[in-house]
């Protein structure tokens, strides 16, 4: 996970304004992700998540968190605009809900 932290501090120093964000092959996501304010696209698909950090919920601009293929419990995640999960053979949105 450190290596990870690195490039996300990395990516917070040279590119402060980043929109979309994909990450793979990962089982914990470090907390900094939440300095990214700009993005509106998180993919997390095809990792080993079994939780996401609470300070994912301070990205206001997101819209799209996509999870498929992690460990996760998506009942928690009703504050994003959707949901993708599905199968490698493509995702599926999973409700347009209800920003809270």
């Amino acid at each position: 996970m450190e290596s990870l932290r690195q490039n996300l501090d990395y990516l917070i120093e040279k590119h402060p304004r980043l929109r979309v964000l994909i990450i793979r092959g990962c089982s914990q996501l470090p907390e900094n992700i939440c300095q990214l304010k700009n993005l509106i696209s998180v993919c997390l698909a095809y990792n080993r998540l079994e939780s996401l950090p609470a300070s994912i919920c301070e990205l206001k601009r997101l819209q799209c968190l996509i999870l498929y293929k992690n460990m996760l419990n998506l009942a928690h995640f009703a504050r994003f605009g959707s949901i993708c999960v599905g199968t490698p053979f493509g995702p599926q949105i999973v409700g347009a809900l209800a920003l809270k």
